[in-house]
């Protein structure tokens, strides 16, 4: 099969959307939020799920106009040349070993919670799902495709079973008081509610894949936006109405508890069993899409030049780099008890500086529906106070890019000063 021939319509894009978006944030950001500022986290939500509009509306625009692999890397590099095109990619490409150990973590705490599994075992089955996800991508995007369409159809109707067993169960009095731990908890449950929708981006790195990238990307983000901000309301509203206040601060498996509340055992081993799905799905989507930002990286120099060749075209040494990265994490996550909320937070801080710097570049590329990029501006901007000491990724990100750009433009200099010094 040639690997330039189109793979992706709307209906698989859609697929991708969701798995991408939804990761794992629906399994512990609701018991999360709601465990940090109470009802009031609904107001966190409704934030990140207008916010998330016009910046999933941008990236499908600007890859409509520039329909490449690069997704906001080439962006950048359009608008303001190299570096700042590269730079964009690294804030991106390096908070992928956060974000999809983060993903994997929150579906096995579901496995966990039904088999009772220490915590050592829950990290490496949670390894051990991302590892099956590469060697899906390895095997050859339509494969990864397919599976992403059943995956995701299967998620849909296990979830509205979910809903509908749940609906009955709740209770208004949960919703009072609205705001118990004040409004300044609102902020910080902003900072951790915006995990849930990092991925609107994923499908710039794969808009060369769609059929029609004019026709298809601005489709294909409106209704998975529109069907991702229904299920991540529905599931914080039936989070906080059926669980109680003392389980939305303990629980890291809140489908699960809801399950078994509502319906017994089995249920909540089929709610499971969905996490499980989900997680997969993230990890396909992640991989597909960072791998192709890798390589186009690795092509334009700012990552090793092994890293751009594809074998049968696809991506497969920058897929295996990957997989080094995550390795690496899931160790540390062993060794140094990390936790997901700590991650989410990490991830949120540089992906919404690259939101700022996609903004940008749509100011001096686009010539209609610039409002979009003033509005992706104004909220990223003013959403970055509440990430703290979190900010330190990308700015740490920032200074090993100018290291690297320095040692590789001026290589012999470099070493000399270093064995000097």
């Amino acid at each position: 099969m040639p690997a330039s021939r189109p793979l992706i319509r709307t209906p698989q894009g859609v697929a991708l959307y969701i798995g991408s978006v939804l990761g794992g944030g629906i399994l512990v950001l609701p018991s999360l939020a709601a465990g940090q500022s109470g009802p009031a986290s609904l107001l966190a939500w409704t934030i990140v799920t207008l916010f998330s509009l016009p910046v999933a509306l941008l990236f499908g625009l600007l890859s409509a106009q520039h329909p490449t692999n690069g997704g906001l890397s080439d962006f950048g590099r359009a608008a303001f040349g190299r570096h700042a095109g590269n730079l964009a990619g690294w804030l991106y490409l390096f908070v992928l070993p956060f974000g999809q150990p983060a993903v994997m973590l929150s579906g096995m705490y579901y496995l966990a919670y039904v088999l009772g599994l220490p915590r050592s075992v829950t990290v490496l089955l949670a390894f051990g799902v991302i590892t099956t996800a590469v060697v899906v991508a390895l095997a050859g995007k339509r494969l990864a495709a397919r599976v992403q369409m059943l995956i995701v159809m299967a998620i849909a109707l296990i979830l509205a079973w979910t809903f509908f067993i749940g609906i009955p169960h709740i209770r208004l009095s949960h919703f009072t008081p609205f705001m118990p731990n004040g409004i300044s908890s609102i902020g910080a449950t902003v900072a951790l509610v915006m995990w849930s929708y990092i991925g609107v981006e994923n499908l710039s790195f794969i808009a060369e894949d769609f059929e029609d990238p004019k026709r298809d990307m601005v489709r294909t983000v409106l209704i998975g936006t529109v069907l991702v901000t229904v299920l991540y309301l529905g599931a914080a509203c039936l989070t906080i109405g059926v669980l109680s206040p003392e389980q939305w601060a303990t629980t890291r498996a809140p489908f699960a508890e809801i399950a078994l509340q509502c319906a017994g055992h089995a249920a909540m081993v089929a709610v499971t069993c969905v996490g499980l799905f989900i997680v997969s799905a993230s990890a396909l989507a992640s991989i597909w899409g960072g791998s192709n930002l890798c390589a186009s990286l690795a092509h334009q120099g700012a990552l090793p030049r092994i890293l751009a060749y594809r074998i049968g075209g696809i991506p497969r040494p920058a897929i295996v780099a990957i997989w080094i990265t995550y390795a690496v994490t899931f160790t540390a996550i062993l060794l140094l008890d990390f936790d997901i909320d700590a991650m989410a937070r990490l991830v949120g801080a540089s992906t919404l500086c690259t939101y700022v710097m996609a903004a940008a570049s749509a100011l001096k590329l686009m010539t209609r529906y610039r409002f979009l990029a003033w509005i992706t501006l104004i909220l990223s901007g003013s959403a970055l106070p509440f990430f703290g000491w979190t900010l330190l990724l990308p700015a740490t990100v920032t200074l090993l890019y100018l290291l690297y750009s320095l040692c590789r433009r001026h290589p012999s200099s470099v070493k000399e000063k270093i064995a000097r010094s």
